[in-house]
């Protein structure tokens, strides 16, 4: 009986004490992971938070642009300086960036009727940039805007100018004649100018600055290809006809130059040729003078030549004595020997002039 008993009171207490034994050893193997993994998902979060505040609030201004900051929709402040800056995270400021960099924008080609009611097709081009960001963002707001503002005004302008110029000044061959560059500042300045008559322009109204305008594309309907060549043959024309006017007038010069310039040399000539003669006449006479005692028939001989020369020129009719000196030479006379006296040779010159030869001329 206490043998059964002691048994049952074993058995009882044994599974009791297994039995709290392994429930004890389970409780103490199992963490409690709440509180912690509700901790780390804070961190990340705030984390994750702050990150993003940061990025949102920073703001990177990139050359040529301008940023510009709002803050509850207002603009509130310009950053032009390139680099990083800061503002407030969104939706407190928001940026907007501005590219102050020069834009191109291309018109359509589209036909337009000249001063002379002639049909052409013009393409233009606009260089355009951003000039004053803040006027820019207020009366515009973006760039799509903007060049919808443009191209509006450059197709009126297109209009309005051609209307006042005639078809030749845009297909002149004649740089000098052709109004194409012309057209091109009446282009720009009808873009830029809003209303005529007053300083409201642009870069004024807009914040925008035309930089240039040109003419890309001229094309023409088939109808007006022959007014187009006949346009091209006249000024051709025109062009060919004032070049040889040029020539002939410059021709006309060169050739009064010249006459001026025969005229002075051979009046220059004539001069030196006249002291050349005279020079050597006198030689001539010195050279006779120191012969005419060595040979006085020589030296009568060449007094008589000398005096025919003199006497003779071209076309001269002569009705000679050929008694007296100097013409007794055609008679084949001798010298007159009174030439060779102590008179010399004008003396000798005078006297065959005034008294008739002593020789007759006859052997």
């Amino acid at each position: 009986m206490n043998d059964r008993n002691d048994h049952a009171h074993g058995h009882s207490h044994g599974h009791s004490h297994g039995h709290s034994h392994g429930h004890g050893h389970t409780h103490g193997t199992v963490p409690d992971t709440g509180p912690r993994r509700f901790r780390l998902r804070l961190v990340v979060g705030g984390a994750t938070v702050l990150l993003l505040a940061l990025y949102s609030a920073a703001v990177s201004v990139r050359e040529r642009h301008t940023t510009l900051v709002t803050r509850f929709g207002k603009l509130d402040r310009t950053l032009d300086e390139p680099g990083l800056n800061w503002k407030l995270p969104w939706p407190l400021e928001a940026e907007i960036a501005i590219d102050r960099r020069t834009h191109v924008l291309e018109s359509s080609l589209t036909e337009t009727l000249t001063g002379d009611r002639r049909n052409v097709a013009l393409q233009t081009f606009v260089a355009w940039r951003v000039d004053d960001p803040e006027l820019f963002f207020r009366a515009v707001g973006s760039p799509e805007r903007a060049r919808e503002i443009l191209a509006a005004r450059l197709s009126a302008a297109k209009t309005a100018v051609l209307a006042k110029n005639d078809l030749g000044a845009l297909v002149s061959i004649d740089d000098d004649a052709s109004r194409s560059r012309a057209i091109e500042e009446q282009l720009l300045a009808s873009v830029e100018q809003i209303d005529e008559g007053t300083a409201d322009t642009t870069r004024t109204i807009y914040g925008i600055a035309i930089e240039s305008l040109g003419i890309k594309r001229v094309a023409f309907p088939e109808a007006n290809i022959a007014a187009v060549f006949d346009q091209m043959r006249a000024d051709r024309k025109r062009e060919g006809d004032a070049i040889r006017a040029e020539g002939e007038t410059t021709a006309g010069e060169i050739k009064e130059r010249t006459k001026v310039e025969v005229r002075e040399m051979l009046a220059e000539a004539d001069k030196e040729a006249r002291v050349i003669r005279g020079q050597a006449e006198a030689e001539i006479a010195r050279a006779l003078i120191d012969v005419k005692d060595l040979d006085p028939e020589f030296f009568a001989f060449m007094v008589k030549m000398n005096s025919l020369e003199n006497l003779v020129t071209n076309n001269t009719a002569l009705f000679l004595q050929t008694g007296q000196v100097p013409f007794d030479l055609f008679n084949g006379g001798r010298p007159d020997a009174e030439l060779v006296g102590e008179g010399g040779l004008e003396n000798g010159r005078a006297e065959d002039a005034d008294s008739p030869s002593d020789g007759d001329g006859n052997d």
